[in-house]
This record gives C-alpha cells, structure tokens and sequence, in this order.
C-alpha cells in the first residue's frame, strides 16, 4: 500500500460514527499473497485436526496467532499506517507507549453461516469507560457483501457506553460495511456490531488486527503472545512489534 497515515476523515468517522472503510487500502499483489498464505494455513489446520470452528452452523473457522505462523502478518500488524492511526487514537499524556497488540485472527465466514449476535469488543463492565480502550481493523481479504457474512453496524452505538439488549437489535438502524477485497475497515471496539448471514455460495474471508490502550494488560496480553510464539520468532521482530506483544 502507498497509504501511510490515514485521513482526517478515518478520524473523523471513527470518533463520529464509531467506524470507518478505507477503500484499497492493499494493492492486489500484497492481498494475493495475504489471501494465499491465509488459505494456506486455513487448510491445514482443517487437515491436522486443530482447526477452530464457531457459528450456529458450527461452519465458520478462525484462525488465531496468526503472528506466530507466518512473517507477512508481522508486517502487516507494525504497518506505518496503523501505528500512526493508533498513536493518534490511544494518545494521552504519559511516558509509556500508549498501545499494545491484543490479537490477529482470520475469520472465514462459510457459505450458509448465519448471523452472529450483536455485541461489543471492549470486553469491560458497564458503563463502558468515554473513551477507547480497544481498536479493530478488519482487512478484506474478499469483496465484503450484504450477502456473505458482512460486518454490520449501529452507528454511533459506540457513545451509548452499554452493551445492546435484543430490544436494540430491532429497533436501530444498522449499515453495512461493504467494500472490495483489500479495503480496511476500522472500528472502536465499543461500537454493536456483527457479522451477519452468509447467503452466498462463497466463504467470505477477512483478517482482524485488534489492539488496546497499554494500560488494559489483560486485553492486550489476550493470546499470551510471549507464551505462544516461538522465542526464535520473537527475537526476529523488530524494537515496536516486541513491545507490541
């Protein structure tokens, strides 16, 4: 990608709304090899017997630790674009670096997979605190539908400081985060959201980049990052992606 900050928009959007798509955010080169290497290891784990699965169908997989299975989502996670994005949106006065990485996942939605319940990332009691303490970005790694398993949103939710009711999820106006593969969709982890139902005869396929302010230690500590990535891959990461973990 040539992108190496994000707009004033991205900011804009993500404060006002809770989220917000960059379009192209990769070139088609660097979303092959992503693509490629993620199926790679998406059917491997089906075939070793370690693959996870979730849904009501129990059909979608999701692929975690990804930093410990190949170098190119290293780059992807200490990307100049997302550490400028989160140095501006974790910012506060302290010495301490202000962000750490809670996790890096694929999700592949399978054809016929319904939706997923409504829900929040900031894992945290309620009220939800006024500010972030958790930021996603999803990468497209195929087109992203309202008919395969799209993210869908309630914009704005992220001010509201709770976690949906049931009763939410009928009465607010939801949209639909639709891009072409290799956008960037990025969102505060306080916004309601899920992935809804895979109508299409295709498995939709996304990366999830998770990060969290560094004062949270058990959200960014989430995979116990030092525990399971090999101490020879760790000593190959660069100064940032080590304090990251």
């Amino acid at each position: 990608t040539n992108l190496d900050y994000p707009s004033e928009i991205v900011f804009s959007e993500v404060e006002s709304k809770g989220f917000s798509v960059v379009n192209e955010f990769l070139d088609q080169k660097s979303l092959e090899q992503l693509r490629k290497v993620t199926r790679m290891i998406a059917s491997s784990e089906i075939k070793n017997g370690t693959g996870y699965f979730y849904g009501k169908t129990g059909t979608n997989q999701r692929i975690y630790n990804l930093i410990a299975k190949h170098p190119i989502f290293v780059d992807l996670i200490s990307h100049p674009y997302i550490i400028n994005l989160l140095d501006r949106i974790f910012d506060r006065p302290t010495l301490h670096e202000k962000f750490g990485l809670n996790s890096m996942t694929a999700h592949i939605v399978a054809p016929g997979a319904k939706s997923i319940p409504m829900h929040i990332d900031s894992v945290l009691p309620e009220p939800i605190p006024p500010y972030m303490v958790r930021c996603i970005a999803i990468l497209a790694l195929d087109d992203f539908t309202s008919n395969n398993g799209a993210t869908e949103f309630v914009s704005g939710s992220h001010k509201l400081l709770r976690r949906p009711s049931p009763l939410d999820v009928t009465s607010n106006e939801v949209e639909v985060a639709e891009c072409k593969a290799g956008s960037l969709i990025i969102f505060d982890g306080a916004i309601w959201h899920h992935s809804i139902a895979n109508t299409s005869n295709n498995s939709r396929m996304g990366l999830m980049l998770s990060y969290a302010a560094s004062y949270y230690m058990e959200l960014c500590g989430e995979e116990e990052h030092l525990t399971v990535i090999p101490k020879k891959t760790i000593e190959s990461f660069s100064p940032k992606m080590k304090q990251m973990i």
